[in-house]
């Protein structure tokens, strides 16, 4: 018996998952072609699961980002049979510390500033009574880490961000 051609052509389907196998819900999930075009976008669901219609056989790219995470990229060859494909992503890093003066002193309301290697400012927050200040959700690699404050010399230094896990400096 044969079996009629899907509508919307070829499914790529799958599970956005942690790598622990743990589902990512409401991941975002865009399919472009080899052009770069968009040719699908959609969400996983509660369940991590996805479902996104390709235009038929061909080589595409799977892009999936969720907050939190390092997005992730993924080649997929499409033929007559839908595909299933489990994306991994990582989690995002987070940088925590603390602003004082040479002496140890902590420096409250000073303004902490994170840019990138091109020089982007990418989060820029408060330290709070203590000094302390928080950047969440950074995406893994090197930053330049700037403070300053009313009646005290700025200052910069390099700090690497790794993904998953909480850079203290």
């Amino acid at each position: 018996q044969a079996r009629a051609p899907y509508p919307a052509g070829v499914p790529v389907c799958g599970t956005v998952q942690h790598a622990d196998g743990t589902v990512v819900p409401r991941a975002a999930l865009t399919l472009i072609d080899i052009a770069g075009q968009q040719i699908g976008r959609g969400a996983s669901g509660e369940d991590g699961r996805y479902a996104l219609s390709t235009p038929g056989t061909g080589s595409y790219v799977l892009i999936a980002a969720a907050g939190g995470h390092q997005p992730q990229a993924v080649s997929v060859t499409v033929g007559e049979r839908p595909v299933e494909l489990d994306v991994v992503l990582g989690g995002a890093g987070r940088l925590a510390g603390a602003v004082c003066t040479a002496d140890g002193t902590p420096v409250r309301d000073a303004t902490v500033t994170l840019t990138n290697v091109h020089g982007e400012v990418v989060a820029s927050t408060r330290s709070g009574r203590e000094g302390g200040y928080v950047i969440t959700e950074l995406v893994a690699g090197e930053y330049t880490l700037a403070a300053s404050a009313p009646a005290f010399r700025p200052a910069a230094l390099p700090v690497s961000v790794q993904a998953s896990r909480e850079t203290r400096q």
